[in-house]
């Protein structure tokens, strides 16, 4: 009888500490989506908020004119085998597919971003070298830049309005998909593990209701 109890003591520490585990590795999977989402949307708000400048000023053909770059771009983000067999240990196919990529995504999309601001600085560098002072009246400099100097960098600025407009739709898309697949993931993690709070973020990426509102990034919430 005291084996048989022994035995049952043992079997409920070993489910405990699995639970314990999975909790840990849960916590720290969500919070790592939660930094994906804001990492993503941040870059998304980056592009649109330059768009609807571009459109004040009647800019709208040349995107290189009023899209600059993204100054300190993200970290990248990795999940661990340990995180990714917790969330496959929970069996449900549809959310692990959805979050598996998430950090390769998120990854990539920084990657894009630190090329595109090599080459935007590189354009804007040719651009000013090709400028030179017109007349100086007290603090005001005041340039001009022939056209036969300018055509050469014509490629270099269709190739970064290119890229603006590629990374504009990328980003919407991956802070879109990366949205939707922290909800799932934290739904799942509070029915199958019981956690007590729920991420959340004032802004998402379908919602317009400021071009110019600064990123806020997901936070828990009770």
């Amino acid at each position: 009888m005291r084996r048989q109890r022994n035995r049952q003591h043992i079997d409920r520490q070993r489910a405990e500490d699995l639970k314990n585990r999975q909790t840990a590795l849960a916590n720290a999977l969500l919070f790592k989506m939660a930094r994906i989402y804001s990492n993503l949307y941040a870059v998304h708000r980056h592009f649109e908020d330059g768009f609807a400048e571009g459109k004040q000023r009647g800019i709208t053909d040349e995107p290189w004119k009023f899209v600059i770059p993204i100054a300190n771009p993200p970290d990248p983000v990795s999940f661990t085998s340990d995180e990714m067999s917790m969330l496959l240990a929970q069996k449900d196919d549809d959310v692990f597919n959805a979050v598996m990529e998430m950090d390769t995504i998120h990854n990539s999309l920084m990657a894009a971003v630190r090329t595109f601001n090599t080459l935007r600085s590189l354009l804007g560098e040719r651009i000013a070298a090709t400028f030179t002072v017109d007349k100086v009246d007290g603090p005001v400099i005041s340039s001009i830049a022939k056209r036969e100097d300018m055509r050469p960098l014509r490629p270099l600025m269709v190739d970064v309005n290119m890229m603006i407009e590629s990374l504009r739709n990328r980003a919407m898309r991956d802070a879109t998909d990366s949205w939707n697949a922290m909800e799932r993931l934290q739904d799942l993690l509070r029915n199958r593990l019981g956690l007590a709070y729920r991420m959340s973020a004032k802004y998402r990426p379908s919602d317009d209701s400021s071009s110019s509102a600064s990123p806020r990034p997901a936070s828990p919430s009770k």
